[in-house]
């Protein structure tokens, strides 16, 4: 009996406490849990919100001079890209079209290698359409299907490795935000050295990316057979629709996607691919932005179609001209 007196006096209490201080430790833990959760939510989403920052508005500029160069190619200055040497400082056109590429890739790729993983649990959606928009700069200049049959290595697509490789040279200089002409001009010049020189393999292997981006470009025209320019006009699709979602209200033209689409080949095989595969691999199909772009080009493709067009012989090379190229 006096036992049960005992632990009715003691046991009792000892059981309450023992309880509370339980659930105060498990209470605590989970307190202290969430609190980590949230802190670790809040420093990602800093460090993703400054990391997008610094780069939205460079790539905004970037694909807007890339928009221009391309709309002056529509407009006949193809001419400009057939420079007897790729290597002559004064031919200004030809090698601010592969400079402003070069920018607009080589943000794209620098954008792409520091936000190698964005965590979608705490990546808002415009942060992820972002780093979409980002990786599809480069997807589309190395997807084989747009441009199929243009041999191995292909002709009308950069390899992907290599590629990428070719934008890391294009790392700022220390205290420039973005790749510089002077900078461009550095890797043009080097990549002129003559093949017998006694050079390292590293600067073996940069001369032979720069020219054979030089190469790309050289003669680049819409009447040709090759498929490069279709490349060309699906990078600047994706451009157009960056623009539309990232850019401002006056920096929209409204009349390029018209102009872009018109540039796709008749036959559809460039345009088929950007629209199946892009939407597939790019995670941008239910964007409002690329939905336009891919129903203009599907509305394009199926009018074409209908009308039954389809490339003629080309015509024959225009005369020389003498005014001057666009400098803008």
């Amino acid at each position: 009996m006096r036992i049960v007196n005992l632990l009715t006096t003691f046991g009792v209490p000892i059981v309450v406490a023992a309880a509370t201080s339980v659930l105060t430790f498990v209470v605590g833990v989970r307190r202290d849990r969430i609190g980590l959760a949230d802190k670790y939510h809040w420093d990602e989403r800093q460090r993703l919100r400054e990391l997008v920052g610094r780069f939205h508005a460079r790539m905004l500029e970037a694909a807007l001079d890339w928009d221009r160069r391309m709309c002056q190619l529509y407009a006949g200055n193809t001419r400009y890209m057939c420079p007897a040497d790729v290597r002559q400082r004064d031919q200004y056109f030809f090698h601010s079209v592969v400079f402003r590429f070069l920018t607009l890739l080589s943000l794209a790729r620098r954008f792409e290698k520091e936000a190698f993983f964005i965590n979608a649990r705490i990546a808002r959606d415009g942060e992820l359409e972002f780093l979409r928009y980002a990786k599809s700069f480069v997807w589309v200049m190395t997807h084989s299907d747009i441009t199929p049959d243009d041999g191995f290595p292909g002709s009308d697509h950069f390899l992907n490795d290599a590629f990428r490789s070719l934008l890391d040279l294009c790392e700022p200089s220390e205290g420039c935000a973005s790749f510089t002409w002077r900078q461009y001009w550095t890797l043009v010049d080097q990549a002129s050295a003559p093949e017998n020189l006694d050079i390292s393999e590293a600067s073996s292997e940069q001369q032979r990316l720069v020219n054979g981006l030089l190469r790309f470009f050289k003669d680049v025209s819409p009447i040709e057979p090759r498929r490069r320019w279709d490349r060309l006009v699906c990078l600047h699709l994706l451009t157009i629709a960056f623009i539309c979602r990232f850019g401002y209200s006056w920096q929209r033209d409204t009349l390029a996607l018209g102009k872009a689409v018109d540039q796709l080949d008749p036959d559809g095989v460039a345009a088929t691919s950007f629209v199946n595969d892009g939407s597939k691999l790019l995670g941008l199909q239910d964007k409002q932005q690329f939905k336009v772009v891919c129903a203009t080009v599907e509305t394009h493709c199926q009018t074409t179609r209908n009308a039954g067009t389809t490339l003629g012989p080309l015509p024959p090379p225009e005369p020389p001209v003498l005014e001057s190229a666009p400098t803008s």
